[in-house]
C-alpha cells in the first residue's frame, strides 16, 4: 500500500496507473493509518510518514517523502488525517499541482 504513495510521489501519472484497480477496505486503511500514526494523534505528520516509508523503501529520499505528505494533505495542515488518507487510497489518488 505504501509503495503506491512512493510511486505517486515519484511519477504521479505512473503512480495513479498502478493504483487503478486496487481497493482497500476501510478496516485495512484504518489498520495501516493507525500503524503509521505512532503517537495516536489522529494525524500522520512528516516524521511518522518518514519512519513508515523508510521501513518499506530505505532509499526513499527526504524530497520524495515530503511530496508524499503534500499529495495527501488536502487541507494544507502539514498532516494527514484519516479522511485524507482514505481519499488517497480508497477513492481517487489526490495529486498536488
Amino acid at each position: 500500500m505504501l509503495n503506491i504513495l512512493i510511486d505517486l510521489a515519484n511519477d504521479p501519472a505512473a503512480g495513479a496507473a498502478s493504483a487503478r484497480g486496487v481497493s482497500y477496505s476501510e478496516d485495512e486503511l484504518r489498520a495501516v493509518f493507525d500503524a503509521i500514526d505512532t503517537d495516536g494523534s489522529g494525524d500522520i505528520d512528516l516524521g511518522e510518514l518518514r519512519a513508515a516509508i523508510t521501513q518499506v523503501s530505505p532509499t526513499a529520499d527526504e524530497d520524495t517523502i515530503a511530496k508524499m505528505l503534500t499529495m495527501a494533505d488536502a487541507d494544507g495542515s502539514g498532516e494527514v488525517d484519516f479522511d485524507e488518507f482514505k481519499k488517497l487510497f480508497g477513492v481517487v489518488p489526490v495529486v498536488a499541482a
